[in-house]
């Protein structure tokens, strides 16, 4: 009877299902310039990486230089996401590649994930945003650097 008890208080106590919303903040360090703007999007599982089907998304334009920066994404749901960002350094909105598709200017997504002859998958870059996790950090990065 104790251990029904406990199991059911801990899922009381789980962050799965939590309910409410907050202030994603999202620390973007190895910025190369204060040209352009920094175009984020969160995803979730079923959108992830399609066009227009973000969650949330904001641009940012750089007004000053340092290679570190923090974007708040406001009023954010609970719950698990995937975060993809790009350094649109000559502000046309969109990500320019080479001509075989390959990233030309810097981009990041949540975790980190090292991959480089593919996009990452959601599994790769999907982090929990919840009450005790509000703060993710990405490394901008160039596709050569990978």
């Amino acid at each position: 009877m104790v251990k029904i008890l406990l199991f059911l208080f801990s899922g009381l106590l789980s962050t799965e299902g939590e309910t409410g919303s907050g202030t994603l903040s999202v620390r973007v360090s190895n910025l190369e310039s204060s040209q352009g703007c920094l175009r984020l999007a969160v995803y979730d599982r079923d959108n992830f990486l399609k066009k227009d089907k973000a969650i949330s998304a904001k641009t940012v334009y750089l007004e000053r230089t340092g290679k570190r920066r923090v974007v708040e994404m406001p009023d954010l749901a609970f719950g698990s996401y995937a975060l993809a960002i790009y350094h649109d350094i000559n502000n046309n909105g969109k990500l320019d590649t080479n001509f075989m598709g390959i990233p030309a200017e810097p981009y990041a997504f949540s975790n980190n994930p090292g991959v480089k002859w593919r996009s990452p998958n959601y599994d790769e870059t999907s982090f929990e945003f919840s009450r005790d996790q509000q703060i993710i950090e990405v490394t901008m990065q160039r596709w050569r650097e990978r």
